[in-house]
């Protein structure tokens, strides 16, 4: 999907595992993501409005989670200032919407400028 140049900063881009990793410490503008599933099963992002070291995934209730097809992806640009986190932002994949079981996925944030 296009961006207007100047519009956007790569943010995060790196793979993500059953490892929570913090994307950011305070509330930050997403402008766009992409996201692809790196395994030929469903995997599952979940994301968290909270520093990695205060997530224990299985037991912390994700924020949000987006599903991704196996061997496949997920893109979305949001319109306006973007996605405004309610909070700090860390993520993990997994192989169920609420699980612990890590899987490999490649995450790519940009923030809005």
């Amino acid at each position: 999907m296009p961006m207007a140049a100047g519009s956007f900063d790569s943010h995060y881009n790196a793979p993500v595992t059953g490892t929570v990793l913090n994307v950011s410490a305070v509330p930050i503008d997403i402008g766009s993501y992409h996201i692809l599933n790196t395994v030929a099963a469903i995997t599952y992002i979940q994301f968290f409005y909270k520093v990695a070291a205060s997530v224990t995934l299985g037991t912390t209730v994700a924020d949000f989670t987006i599903g991704l097809p196996a061997s496949g992806g997920a893109t979305l640009h949001f319109g306006g200032s973007g996605w405004r986190t309610r909070g700090p932002l860390s993520i993990a994949s997994t192989t169920t919407p609420t699980g612990s079981t890590g899987a490999l996925s490649h995450v790519s944030l940009w923030k809005c400028r």
